[in-house]
């Protein structure tokens, strides 16, 4: 497939404490006709007590999420992550075998899975890089944080509760509506999860615009 890039340029925030993992995403979504919306881009998968949050392409995410949740054999974070690649490489195959023929266009997305891992004793995270231009997965370890987007603040204190991540979060949109203007796809609602060993809590915390 040829193309440019979209820039992925919604919020997508990870924080890791060894029992503790704070993820955020807004809610900006962009609709094919050009119109906006609201959309959850943070969802959690009960049996697994992970969390699943990306950006980008909606139908890559999307595709992401059901496999995820309907995966056989999965019981916790860990046996989720086992076959995580092989699922992404899939969503990643289906989408370049239906983009030209639907005539959608090509768009990076990054999803992060963020759960307790009993095998390492800690919250543990990876982040799943898809290119659907030059079909590849790239994937790294979050750790401690992912701060997306991020305007080159090398020093910047990662978020320690969500007070500090709305903080961030205005400062993402802010500063990428200056870089790209005032259509860019970011905004919306803040959602944040606080995910520990035993469960989750997400909440709406407020109004990015």
């Amino acid at each position: 497939m040829q193309g440019p890039i979209r820039s992925a340029m919604s919020i997508l925030n990870v924080q890791l404490t060894r029992h503790v993992a704070l993820i955020a995403s807004d809610t900006a979504g962009r609709l094919q006709d050009g119109g906006s919306s609201d959309w959850s881009k943070l969802h959690y998968l009960a049996h697994a007590n992970t969390v699943i949050a990306g950006r980008g392409e909606r139908l890559l995410l999307f595709n992401v999420l059901a496999q995820s949740s309907f995966a056989n054999g999965v019981q916790d974070f860990d046996t989720l992550l086992f076959g995580m690649q092989k699922r992404v490489d899939s969503v990643l195959t289906t989408y370049l075998g239906i983009a030209d023929k639907a005539v959608l266009h090509p768009g990076l997305t990054e999803v992060a899975v963020v759960g307790w891992s009993a095998y390492r004793g800690r919250m543990t995270a990876f982040l799943y890089r898809m290119n659907p231009v030059s079909d590849t997965v790239a994937i790294s370890e979050i750790n401690p944080s992912l701060l997306a987007p991020n305007g080159g603040w090398e020093d910047v204190d990662a978020p320690e509760d969500s007070a500090a991540m709305v903080e961030l979060a205005r400062d993402q949109v802010r500063h990428t509506r200056e870089t790209f203007g005032p259509d860019a796809v970011i905004g919306g609602r803040l959602v944040i999860a606080e995910l520990t060993r035993s469960g989750v809590s997400i909440a709406t915390v407020g109004s990015l615009d």
